[in-house]
């Protein structure tokens, strides 16, 4: 019986230290090669070209995308707690990944045979929006982790939810937050100047 109980935590001790080797090799393969975050504390959106009368009035706005930068401040409390509540309600326990928001979509992806979850929390949203593609792969995944992490070692999580909400579009017309933020709290915006 010794014997048996000897085998069986010598193999899972192999397996992880086996696991937990595969997860630095794969970390310092991936490392090098993931963008500065940086760019994400730094970014300025595509501002649509505008035309405006001699008086200051705009008649027009011409683009693809019409989002403009929003502060965390000028977010309605009702707009963040409900994207928390449709996209990650543990926010704010979390580090960037959520590993039983991970556990319960390999799960489920295991039992349906697909990739219907995908298991992101906010912060690998903003991950995935700025700086990979929308593709389904298990080295976007890692990488998509990797920048989670490094995010939320950089921004504070009010910047992350305002670049979360920045990047959404709410509409076909390219509107992002500041759009939706309007909606739901128009006297937040009544300067011309938003």
């Amino acid at each position: 019986m010794l014997r048996f109980f000897t085998v069986l935590f010598a193999g899972i001790s192999f397996g992880l230290i086996s696991i937990l080797a595969i997860i630095a090799i794969v970390v310092a393969i991936a490392s090098p090669k993931l963008p500065e975050v940086s760019a994400l504390i730094n970014y300025q959106p595509k501002i649509p070209l505008r035309v405006m009368t001699a008086d200051g009035i705009q008649i027009g706005e011409f683009g693809k995308e019409r989002r403009r930068a929003i502060k965390y401040e000028q977010v309605p409390r009702i707009l963040i707690d409900a994207i928390l509540a449709a996209e990650d309600d543990r926010f704010f326990q979390h580090q960037g990944i959520d590993l039983n928001g991970i556990l319960r979509s390999v799960v489920n992806n295991l039992i349906k045979r697909s990739k219907a979850q995908g298991g992101s929390t906010i912060t690998m949203q903003v991950a995935r929006n700025f700086y990979l593609s929308s593709e389904k792969t298990f080295t976007r995944k890692i990488y998509e982790v990797l920048l989670a992490l490094d995010i939320e070692r950089k921004l504070s999580v009010q910047n992350i939810i305002s670049s979360d909400i920045f990047y959404q579009t709410f509409d076909t017309k390219g509107g992002g937050g500041k759009m939706i933020c309007r909606l739901c709290d128009p006297k937040a915006f009544t300067s011309k100047k938003q």
